[in-house]
């Protein structure tokens, strides 16, 4: 199997996810809600959609850590602060 790094030196075009808020939106994400924390509490659903971009012809999936990181997981007013 090609890596990603190859495919583009070969010239091929990749087709990536996008969307993730939309689609988590969908499925009930609310308003302030972390999205990160779905990848621990609904990991059926984040399933789903990545598999709907696979389902879809897309080369790449990446996950929707948006901004999950120790900066942002550490704030006290963060969403994310229970991570």
């Amino acid at each position: 199997m090609d890596t990603l790094t190859n495919l583009i030196h070969k010239g091929r075009i990749l087709v990536s996810d996008g969307a993730w808020g939309t689609f988590l939106q969908q499925k009930g994400l609310s308003q302030g809600e972390c999205p990160e924390i779905w990848n621990l509490t609904r990991p059926d659903d984040v399933r789903s959609i990545a598999r709907s971009y696979i389902d879809a012809g897309a080369d790449m999936i990446e996950t929707n850590s948006f901004g999950g990181n120790s900066f942002k997981t550490v704030l006290p007013w963060s969403p994310c602060e229970s991570i």
